[in-house]
């Protein structure tokens, strides 16, 4: 290592670390004020607490580490251009550009921490940080559920879930209106229930979820007879999804996107694209199997027509329906498997823009060194208050470029490639295209940056007024 890489390094050593420092406290702050309410006034120790707020903090440094970047190239090389080092430097053979490789290779090791820490640290400090808020809420359970889509609701003991959707929720009061259940926890028998208002609370050992329904209907189908369909109508019923406390308060076992290491979300998406497969296979198979029994030929044809023989010889009657019970049926298996596969596609996304997230958060390190040392170099004397301005407004566009994307990604407008990715592309365009002038930006050490937003002024009317005349 020569003595100029030693000594461009040590310039980026100690502005990155006080920079991470600051960033890091601020930005912990807030996030603690945001989190404050839920902690507040329910008689916690001081251990949970405090193991709360310690697994808060690496989400904040997830954020500050390339924002610390950023800020330590801006203010080292404006430094250094100020004392009139970077004049020097270029004085003796050194090119601009050369100055250019020790912030990348500091960029690329800080872009190799900040990617470790992203899918080693960060997901598992997430996990045990919701497994702790969970425990909290149980002191004063609340089932939160999003209006106008299907919610999966899964059982502790692996059966079959139960996808739940209501028009309305009124989360003070647990009413529900327009609810519709599709029951999947009995297989091979599924149902259906409509109704047209609801309340729902957990029972006192905060294991089953009790709904008080009225006005409604329910329906329910056999796959082994799938000619054969129930149908009731109440006015008032209590249904029960039994063993769902536990998942729904502690969600211990249970990973969100944002709780899984890199290697987790792709056999995540691997295993949802399985899924995706075998749900489509199985409509395949029952449409065609539909088809058959509607006319009356092939083999479920055949079997339909032999399972209503046996039954004729055991003489049970033959069940009431016929075609309208078959559509019924069909009708009902295809909204299940619809449901089925819409959660699965925007689980398959939100893990798609995690994976790139942790890519993406990664390279701007690399990224804000293409852009914070040409600005350095050319605006030598504007100080702190210009590292503040440049650091803010870029921080700010990717930060809102980030959200934005990701939220296109997840309601399936955009790819999660193109939604990450998009910011990270035009800022290192527009870094590429800053390096390239750094050789004309040398001489920004020897005078104001207004003066040479005044003199680049001067030069551009001096060109208009060239062509003016030339054109008379």
């Amino acid at each position: 290592m020569t003595i100029l890489t030693r000594h461009l390094i040590r310039s980026l050593l100690g502005p990155f670390l006080f920079s991470l420092l600051l960033l890091t406290g601020l930005l912990f702050i807030e996030v603690l004020a945001r989190y404050l309410e839920e902690f507040a006034g329910k008689g916690l120790p001081a251990g949970v607490i405090a193991e709360a707020v310690v697994l808060m903090l690496p989400h904040t440094i997830a954020l500050t580490l390339p924002m610390a970047m950023l800020v330590a190239v801006l203010y080292a090389y404006s430094d250094l251009a100020a004392s009139r080092e970077i004049v020097a430097m270029a004085g003796n053979g050194v090119k601009p550009r050369a100055m250019l490789l020790p912030a990348v290779a500091f960029g690329l090791v800080v872009a190799a921490t900040t990617y470790a820490f992203n899918d080693a640290i960060l997901p598992e400090a997430n996990h045990r940080l919701q497994n702790v808020r969970m425990s909290i809420f149980q002191k004063s359970p609340t089932f939160r559920l999003r209006p106008k889509v299907f919610n999966e609701i899964a059982p502790a003991d692996a059966r079959g879930p139960y996808f739940l959707r209501a028009d309305s929720i009124d989360l003070a009061s647990s009413r529900l209106e327009g609810v519709v259940i599709h029951d999947l926890s009995r297989s091979p028998a599924r149902g259906t229930i409509y109704a047209r208002q609801g309340e729902m609370q957990l029972n006192a050992d905060f294991t089953d979820l009790h709904l008080r329904l009225q006005d409604g209907e329910a329906y329910e189908i056999d796959k082994r007879e799938p000619q054969t369909l129930q149908h009731t109508q109440f006015q008032d019923r209590l249904y029960v999804l039994r063993n769902v406390g536990n998942i729904l308060e502690a969600t211990e076992g249970r990973r969100s996107d944002r709780e899984m290491s890199g290697a987790q979300l792709r056999q995540s998406v691997a295993e949802s694209q399985e899924r995706l497969a075998a749900l489509r296979a199985e409509s395949a198979e029952d449409s065609r199997a539909a088809v058959e029994q509607a006319l009356g030929a092939g083999p479920a044809a055949d079997s339909l027509r032999a399972a209503a023989a046996a039954r004729e010889q055991d003489g049970i009657a033959r069940p009431m329906g016929g075609f309208d019970a078959l559509a019924r049926g069909t009708v009902e298996a295809a909204q299940f498997r619809k449901a089925s596969a819409e959660l699965l596609q925007g689980r398959m996304r939100g893990y798609g823009v995690e994976i790139h997230k942790k890519l993406v958060l990664a390279t701007a390190c690399v990224v804000f060194v293409l852009i914070g040392m040409p600005l350095g170099v050319r605006f030598p004397l504007g100080g702190v208050g210009m590292v503040i301005l440049v650091s803010t407004a870029v921080v700010a566009v990717y930060r809102v470029g980030i959200q934005n994307g990701e939220d296109l990604a997840e309601r399936g407008w955009t790819s999660p490639f193109w939604a990450m990715w998009t910011t990270n592309f035009l800022f290192m365009g527009l870094g590429a295209f800053m390096v390239t002038r750094i050789g004309r930006w040398v001489d920004a050490g020897r005078t104001g940056a207004l003066t040479h937003l005044r003199d680049g002024a001067l030069q551009v009317f001096a060109r208009l007024a060239g062509r003016k005349r030339a054109a008379q």
